[in-house]
């Protein structure tokens, strides 16, 4: 069985194969951060209304991170009106 030693009780995997593991597991969540922060990017090029690296960045994403990063911003956008419609926030 590959992944086991002899002495190994079956399931069990030896180091090099957790090692591994760990290893493919922390370039998923670098890779998810990697989008999040492309994302988050392209967000703030439009909030100071960069609109030449705005257009830059959209450019360098994938078709699913634009896609994404467009229903973020919608819902940005929706949850800055409710947040305008408190009645706190009249007068300031």
């Amino acid at each position: 069985m590959s992944g086991m030693t002899d002495q190994q009780q079956p399931g069990e995997l030896d180091s090099a194969a957790r090692l591994a593991q760990a290893f493919e597991q922390v370039g998923k969540a670098v890779g998810k951060a990697v989008e999040g922060w492309a994302a988050q990017g392209a967000l703030g090029y439009a909030y100071w209304a960069d609109y030449k690296a705005l257009s830059k960045a959209l450019k360098g994403m994938t078709k699913e991170q634009v896609v994404r990063t467009q229903a973020a911003a919608k819902i940005l956008a929706t949850a800055c009106d409710v947040e305008l419609l408190r009645p706190s926030r009249n007068g300031k």
